[in-house]
């Protein structure tokens, strides 16, 4: 496979979300509560290198780990900054391309559990020409390098 893959992570997420002035809240526990809450959702970062003489695409990334997962990007526009959604994410050949904050990146929307630093993520990265790449990423804390 022309396509390695290094240093893949997750930020960690524990049944908090965050509320007023960034203070955690914790889960809710009746029924009203769970209306005001966000989806508990989660950033998947890493580096990609095509080794190959071809580009390549990451198509998709699958997981058990979220009900929802989407290749992204943020942008500037104006004085914001937005995230939004990309069909895909291409690695040119022979070089390598970093997914970070603020940057490229993959989302997983509405996590199917809690995710605690030092667990481990196991994901599927489906790519245009090299196939499919099952990957394992530890979950950190965003404290971490």
């Amino acid at each position: 496979m022309a396509i390695q893959i290094s240093d893949p992570w997750v930020k960690a997420f524990g049944g908090m979300v965050m509320g007023g002035a960034g203070m955690p809240t914790p889960e809710p526990t009746k029924p009203s509560d769970m209306a005001r809450m966000a989806p508990l959702d989660t950033a998947l970062y890493m580096t990609i290198w095509n080794t190959g003489s071809q580009p390549d695409r990451l198509l998709q990334v699958k997981s058990d780990v979220a009900a929802r997962i989407e290749l992204h990007t943020v942008e500037k526009q104006g004085n914001d900054m937005v995230m939004r959604q990309v069909p895909s994410i291409e690695i040119p050949a022979g070089r390598e391309v970093k997914l970070e904050a603020g940057s490229l990146h993959v989302m997983l929307f509405s996590l199917t559990r809690d995710l605690k630093t030092g667990d481990r993520v196991d994901l599927t990265l489906q790519f245009e020409k090299a196939g499919a790449a099952t990957i394992q990423a530890q979950v950190r804390s965003t404290l971490m390098p």
